[in-house]
């Protein structure tokens, strides 16, 4: 996987829940793959496989009013 959102999941788990879930998740990922939590929650795991890096916050998303099939003309 490319990326995976856990953002405000871990919160709710158990420390051996989380913990697996981050391993499983860390396997998931492919090299280069992101694995964004939320902000409040911690990794609380020996993940030697990911490191910590800092993104921009810009985020994109489909305009409201966005016509259909419009990345295709050109």
């Amino acid at each position: 996987m490319d990326l995976i959102l856990l953002r405000n999941v871990l919160l709710y788990l158990h420390d051996d829940t989380r913990s697996r879930v981050l391993h499983h998740a860390a396997r998931a990922l492919r090299p280069g793959g992101y694995l964004v939590l939320g902000s409040a929650e911690n990794m609380m795991a020996d993940l030697p496989e990911l490191e910590s890096v800092v993104v921009g916050r810009t985020v994109l998303r489909r305009a409201p009013g966005a016509i259909e099939g419009a990345a295709d003309a050109g």
